[in-house]
């Protein structure tokens, strides 16, 4: 009798075992898919083009970094993780070189990706190399200091800002979203907005860039101005269409639209400014209208994917936290969707 019904359990298990597999050959259940890691090699300069101010920084950041050094971290990652590939290695690599100069030039820089926070922990474990590293390419010190409690998390909007420096500077890489996390998610502060109003570029580059990097390389200096410059313009036009005069607004426009809208010619940075101010709450419906408007002008979807995450390597809700030179710069909350990376704790990029 027991080996009766052992028969029939067997039996059983293999009818259900052959039913799951019959499902998954015929498509009604689908296995998860990791995306593949673009196979060209990332551009040279962090993507920076040759008239950029930031661009002889990149190169010198690439210098200093050295070809053995960076082996020496990849043979550290990759024995941790053995399923990395080359093309995974080259990106992650090119991303984190792209934090280190957003590191260089300001006070505080939030961590947002938890793939690129465990190489730089890995580049941690050469201190002797990290420090020349640092050395070399900036002339001070890129910290990476734990933060986690409340008296140190960020304000309200720093995702938001880390995103505006992000795409200001750069242009969206292949890989941009997958390892940051989802961008324009989130509106600038209140805070924010009311600072980068009154006060002047000169007060900008005071208030939130390093004065150490930037006192010490010229290319970083004209890089904070031209950012700073940037930020006050967008921001001026935003203000701009959002004083105009209610009673000038065509009928056909929306309540909100102003007569001298100009969202129509802005892209990325400058739209996250201008909505920010105009319609925060509706900032990520108004961000996905543009980009789908752009996909359909150039007749791709390349924008789309670019803004928003690889959902097969979301980071959970989370956040790593910055840390900076002193106080006085904003920090952040974490960012909407997935776009903070995992970890109790959190990191980021500063000075002393």
């Amino acid at each position: 009798m027991a080996e009766l019904f052992i028969v029939i359990i067997s039996l059983v298990t293999l009818i259900i075992v052959l039913g799951v597999f019959s499902k998954r050959q015929s498509g009604s259940v689908r296995l998860p898919k990791t995306a593949a890691w673009p196979h060209e090699k990332p551009p040279a300069g962090l993507g920076l083009a040759d008239s950029h101010p930031a661009r002889s920084a990149a190169e010198r950041l690439e210098a200093a970094l050295g070809s053995d050094f960076e082996a020496r971290v990849q043979y550290r990652v990759q024995s941790a993780k053995p399923g990395m590939s080359q093309q995974e290695w080259a990106w992650t690599w090119f991303e984190l070189k792209r934090y280190f100069l957003l590191c260089a030039l300001l006070r505080n820089v939030p961590m947002y990706s938890t793939k690129i926070d465990e190489v730089w922990h890995e580049m941690l474990m050469f201190t002797r190399e990290y420090e020349s590293f640092c050395r070399q390419f900036c002339g001070a010190y890129i910290h990476h200091a734990p933060h986690g409690q409340d008296d140190n998390r960020p304000e309200e909007g720093s995702r938001a800002w880390f995103d505006w420096l992000y795409r200001e500077l750069f242009e969206l890489s292949p890989v941009s979203a997958r390892l940051w996390g989802s961008f324009y998610r989130e509106p600038l502060s209140p805070k924010r907005l009311s600072e980068l109003s009154s006060m002047s570029e000169t007060d900008i580059v005071k208030a939130w860039f390093r004065s150490d990097t930037t006192g010490a390389h010229d290319d970083l200096n004209r890089t904070a101005l031209q950012l700073a410059a940037a930020a006050k313009r967008q921001m001026d036009a935003a203000s701009r269409s959002n004083n105009a005069s209610p009673a000038q607004t065509k009928p056909s426009q929306s309540k909100s639209a102003a007569p001298d809208d100009l969202s129509h010619v802005m892209t990325g940075s400058s739209l996250l400014i201008y909505y920010s101010l105009l319609e925060p709450s509706m900032l990520e419906q108004r961000m996905q209208e543009h980009i789908r408007r752009d996909d359909e002008r150039h007749g791709s979807t390349s924008a789309c994917s670019s803004y928003s995450e690889d959902r097969s390597s979301r980071h959970d809700h989370s956040s790593h936290y910055g840390h900076g030179h002193d106080s006085h710069d904003g920090g952040a909350s974490s960012c909407g969707g997935g776009s903070s990376c995992g970890g109790g704790g959190g990191c980021g990029g500063g000075g002393d």
